[in-house]
């Protein structure tokens, strides 16, 4: 089911599939990682790995995005609805787009339209048992920008790491 589908079901309408990925998603106890340690220190280091304004790992609970660490101007958590990421937490497939405001998907999204004015947007799905995508590892800038396949691929690496690193408190070797 495609992401604009998913934001019109009712919470009670869900299919199997969407209901078995926030069961995941809450094992994963999403709440207590993204106010770790870690969560920044992996934000932290990608924003000067890719040199864009802000890192996000966000995670999709029922009808609420949340991420963590803010993006500059947001409130840590959006709807559903109107979160870059939906499409790559629904489908499991990485992102890539260099300018929003010419891509018919995102151009008229109020991340893009308003604050924080949004340009470069690349998401990379977080998956936990090999199978749910709970979320995205998200790269945004407020400028457009180049962003080549050896970019794409190292992201799509580093999602593939985090939830490993998270979940491994003791003995930990770093994603990157």
């Amino acid at each position: 089911m495609s992401a604009a589908a998913l934001d019109q079901v009712s919470a009670t309408e869900r299919p199997a599939a969407e209901v078995a990925r926030i069961a995941a998603l809450h094992r994963f106890a999403i709440q207590a990682l993204l106010f770790s340690k870690e969560a920044e220190q992996i934000t932290n280091l990608l924003i000067g790995r890719f040199g864009v304004k802000a890192v996000s790992l966000a995670f999709m609970d029922g009808d609420m995005l949340r991420f963590k660490p803010k993006v500059p101007g947001a409130k840590g958590e959006l709807p559903r609805n109107s979160a870059l990421c939906r499409e790559t937490i629904a489908t499991g497939k990485t992102i890539v787009v260099e300018d929003l405001t010419k891509d018919a998907r995102f151009r008229d999204n109020s991340n893009v339209t308003t604050r924080p004015y949004l340009r470069f947007f690349a998401s990379a799905p977080i998956k936990i048992d090999n199978e749910y995508s709970i979320g995205a590892l998200v790269l945004v800038d407020t400028e457009p920008r180049h962003f080549p396949n050896s970019s794409t691929l190292l992201l799509e690496q580093i999602a593939d790491r985090v939830v490993p690193w998270l979940l491994n408190p003791s003995g930990r070797t770093s994603p990157f």
